[in-house]
C-alpha cells in the first residue's frame, strides 16, 4: 500500500457482482476442501504423502484437480474472469 501511495500509482478498482459472486464461489470451495484436508498443502506433501495413506493419496489428488480445473477454467472460459 505505502509503495503504491509514494508512486501515485494507488487508484480504487471498481468490479461487477459477476467478480463477487466468482471470488465467493471460489472462497467458499477452498474453506470446504481445507476443512476437509486434515491441514494445509505442506502438511499433505511432507507428512501424508509419504506415509502412502489414503486420505493423503486422496487430498494430493484433489489438489491436482483442484489445480488442473482452475487453469482449465482460466484458459477456457474468459467470460468469468474478465
Amino acid at each position: 500500500f505505502s509503495a503504491a501511495w509514494q508512486k501515485q500509482k494507488f487508484a480504487f478498482v471498481t468490479s461487477n457482482i459477476k467478480y463477487w459472486l466468482g471470488s465467493l464461489a471460489a472462497g467458499v470451495l477452498m474453506g470446504m476442501g481445507a476443512s476437509l484436508a486434515m491441514g494445509g498443502n505442506s502438511v499433505q506433501l511432507l507428512l501424508v504423502l509419504p506415509s502412502l495413506s489414503p486420505a493423503g493419496l486422496g487430498a494430493i489428488a484433489g489438489m491436482l484437480l483442484g489445480i488442473w480445473s482452475g487453469l482449465y477454467l482460466r484458459k477456457h472460459v474468459e467470460m468469468i474472469f474478465n
